[in-house]
C-alpha cells in the first residue's frame, strides 16, 4: 500500500490524518507569518496562506461528514448527480421545451 492512500487519500477524501495535518500546518503558517515576518504586506500574504490551507482541512472533514468526495478522478461526475436531483416532472418539461424559453 502506498503512502497516499495510506495516509492522505482514500475513496476520494482526505483522510482524517490530512485534515489534521493541514489545519495544523495552515494555522502554524498564519502565526509564524505574523510573529516573524518583518513587513505587513508579507504578514498579509503569509496569514492568508495559512488559513486558506488550513480552510482545506476544515472543508475536507465536512465533506467527509457530509459523504461527499470531492477528489475524484471523474471530472462529469456533476452531471449524473444533477440529473438525481431532478423530478420526473421536470426532467419531462426540460425535454419539451429543447432549451427554448416558452
Amino acid at each position: 500500500m502506498n503512502f497516499i492512500s495510506r495516509y492522505v487519500m482514500r475513496e476520494g477524501n482526505l483522510t482524517l490524518v490530512a485534515a489534521i495535518g493541514l489545519v495544523i500546518v495552515g494555522f502554524g503558517i498564519a502565526f509564524v507569518a505574523i510573529e516573524y515576518l518583518p513587513s505587513p504586506l508579507l504578514k498579509a500574504l503569509g496569514m492568508s496562506m495559512g488559513l486558506a490551507i488550513a480552510a482545506i482541512g476544515g472543508f475536507s472533514g465536512r465533506a467527509k461528514a457530509l459523504d461527499l468526495k470531492p477528489f475524484t478522478n471523474d471530472p462529469l461526475s456533476w452531471r449524473n448527480a444533477k440529473k438525481s436531483y431532478q423530478s420526473d416532472s421536470a426532467a419531462h418539461e426540460h425535454k419539451s421545451n429543447d432549451g427554448k424559453n416558452p
